[in-house]
């Protein structure tokens, strides 16, 4: 079998669209949740990158403001998941409503329910990849908050021992 250069790169084309779409729409369903764990991020790299390092301040007010983040994203998670659920039974639905109206042999019947519930599919997994995201960034948050708390642990027991070890030198 001869296989066309051409005609694959038009397959590789049409999938790169196809990418570009669903991508679009999960991150329409995630951007609006996750602009401030994207903002707290960011504010992290802009410091780190300026050679600076975290300050105690700035690990405290971590340690406060994740679970805050982590608490409103896990309220998004929850939303998409129903999303994700509600976008199932459509699917089903649609699938099912053209399965019986359908004419033809079952496996006909069957290839024209997936056809037509093509886009619900497309619609649900749209919606599990956008509640994978958000679940992903809560993870990393709270890597993010044990680390931040394993800094500032650091940080008070190298005070510690330097205030101990300069009141010994004092006596």
């Amino acid at each position: 079998m001869k296989y066309s250069k051409r005609r694959v790169k038009e397959l590789v084309d049409e999938l790169d669209e196809n990418q570009i779409l669903i991508d679009d729409v999960v991150k329409s369903l995630v951007n609006q949740h996750i602009k401030p764990a994207d903002d707290l991020i960011n504010d992290i790299k802009n410091k780190l990158n300026s050679d600076k390092d975290l300050c105690e301040e700035d690990l405290h007010k971590l340690i406060m403001d994740i679970p805050v983040i982590g608490y409103y994203l896990t309220e998004a998670s929850k939303d998409l998941g129903l999303k994700e659920d509600l976008s199932y039974y459509v699917k089903k639905e649609v699938y099912n409503k053209s399965h019986l109206a359908a004419c033809g042999t079952v496996e006909a019947r069957k290839a024209e329910a997936e056809l037509d519930s093509l886009y619900d599919s497309i619609t649900q997994s749209a919606c599990a990849r956008a509640n994978k995201l958000l679940k992903d960034k809560i993870d990393f948050l709270y890597s993010l908050l044990n680390s931040a708390k394993a800094i500032l642990k650091s940080k008070n027991i190298s005070k510690e021992l330097a205030r101990v070890g300069k009141e010994r030198i004092e006596e």
